[in-house]
């Protein structure tokens, strides 16, 4: 369930898509925060089966990851391109161009010709909504003044309406100078996405009951990269077997040390190497360890973790994709007997 700041934004974007002369908006914001996967699954999922308001035709999506060439990108489009209101249909015109490139590119005598045929590619690339992703991961050949002056072209020529999706604090060099030249010129609007770590934590966990678990988890290690959230939520299903029976204390301990030991493993910057974990004491006491491993040991406890035998064995899940799972249940199940033994003791204290 989207929340009040998702919903702000969707309303932003559903203005935009409907605005009669607004049409390239830049949705911009930091790595991992959830751009590609709010637009893709939340927002324009269900505007596309259901025609929510879009005023053009067709849609297509297309990441520049690694193109090289404006041509790529018009190719892409064709390829891409899709009816509104029928999300599974490709363009008939579309799709026969295609296999039309295709077959000239194999017929010798044609083959020189290809790189004209191809061109013919731009009639057909009229009244779409395009989403253009990962701009900032273009290959360096394919400049930004072409990215942007392709939307120019497409905007005022064949009726497209363009959404840039992008992290432009990635941009250097040329593509930014040229990023700053037409921005002005190209772009009707820029949204900053931007969401707080419940935000995207509701995302990922929304049916969770222990949805305030993590968002209080994630707060502290101040992470709000959705792709790691979702790692998170990956191993506890591999390990979701093992909350059954544990005493309540445990099983609340393996949930925080599953998502503490998967954030340490795939955000570096928090310090803690895994693969370093055997090296750390248990009891959080640093006598006799290298500087490096008590710097290690001191971080993990700010963040409120501290070594349970079982985590080895998460560890080794985590960095090899298999752990033993007959021990890693065992030590479990040992540390679920030290905490009942602990509360029996307690009670009759």
């Amino acid at each position: 369930m989207a929340g009040d700041y998702l919903k702000t934004i969707e309303s932003r974007l559903d203005k935009f898509l409907t605005h009669p002369s607004k049409r390239v908006l830049l949705l911009k914001g930091k790595w991992g925060v959830g751009k590609t996967f709010f637009w893709n699954n939340i927002f324009i999922k269900n505007r596309l089966k259901n025609q929510g308001g879009l005023l053009e035709s067709d849609y297509a999506y297309v990441s520049l990851f690694g193109v090289e060439s404006g041509e790529q990108i018009e190719d892409l489009i064709i390829a891409n391109s899709i009816k509104i209101g029928e999300a599974d249909a490709l363009d008939k015109a579309s799709a026969l161009l295609r296999r039309a490139m295709e077959w000239v590119d194999h017929v010798p005598k044609l083959r020189e010709f290809s790189g004209l045929a191809k061109r013919f590619g731009r009639m057909f690339i009229k009244d779409v909504l395009l989403c253009i992703d990962d701009v900032e991961r273009k290959a360096k050949t394919l400049s930004m003044a072409n990215v942007m002056g392709l939307a120019s072209v497409l905007r005022e020529h064949n009726n497209c309406r363009t959404v840039f999706i992008m992290n432009d604090d990635e941009l250097q060099g040329d593509d930014l100078k040229e990023f700053e030249k037409y921005r002005e010129k190209v772009i009707d609007e820029i949204i900053n996405y931007a969401p707080e770590t419940k935000d995207n934590v509701r995302l990922i966990f929304d049916d969770d009951p222990y949805i305030q678990h993590y968002v209080d988890i994630f707060s502290t290690v101040k992470i709000n990269n959705l792709r790691i959230m979702q790692q998170v939520k990956w191993v506890n299903e591999t390990f979701s077997r093992y909350f059954a029976g544990l005493e309540t204390a445990i099983s609340n301990q393996l949930r925080e040390h599953i998502a503490l030991l998967t954030c340490f493993f795939h955000d570096p910057s928090l310090g803690i190497d895994v693969s370093n974990l055997r090296q750390m004491p248990l009891s959080g006491i640093n006598q006799g360890v290298g500087d490096e491993t008590k710097t290690q040991a001191d971080l993990a406890r700010s963040y409120g973790y501290l070594i349970e035998e079982y985590d080895f064995h998460l560890a080794e899940f985590l960095m090899h994709g298999m752990c033993d799972e007959k021990e890693f249940e065992a030590d479990l199940l040992a540390a679920s007997q030290r905490e009942k033994q602990g509360q029996v003791y307690s009670k009759y204290r």
